[in-house]
């Protein structure tokens, strides 16, 4: 099957191409930063490459297993359970640095984690 083959006469498409412009037209959304992300489309997608439905699920949950087994093992070294590390912003001000010119105190004092 060919892309337009999958995507030319698509009714699902259409569907969740008008929901996306409803959803990127409307206030409530844009002001809260929703936007659909790729599990939105994700259905779609593994439609057009023939996946079974149910297979779907075993496919979303393939790739993101390496960043369940990395927040495992990270929460297993640290003892740290269950959680993310907040994000933290830089001031626009901040100047760069590169790598290898920061030392491990600065970067643990920057990060809240060991560099190593």
């Amino acid at each position: 099957m060919g892309y337009s083959e999958a995507t030319g006469d698509n009714p699902k498409l259409a569907i969740a191409s008008e929901l996306e412009k409803r959803a990127l037209d409307d206030d409530s959304f844009t002001e809260r930063k929703l936007y659909p992300s790729v599990d939105f489309y994700s259905g779609l997608i593994h439609e057009a490459l023939q996946i079974p439905t149910g297979m779907f699920t075993v496919m979303v949950a393939i790739p993101r297993t390496a960043g369940w087994v990395a927040q495992w093992h990270r929460c297993s070294a640290t003892g740290r359970q269950g959680s993310r590390d907040r994000a933290r912003s830089t001031p626009a001000s901040a100047s760069a640095t590169t790598c290898r010119s920061r030392s491990a105190s600065r970067v643990f004092r920057v990060t809240g984690r060991d560099s190593g």
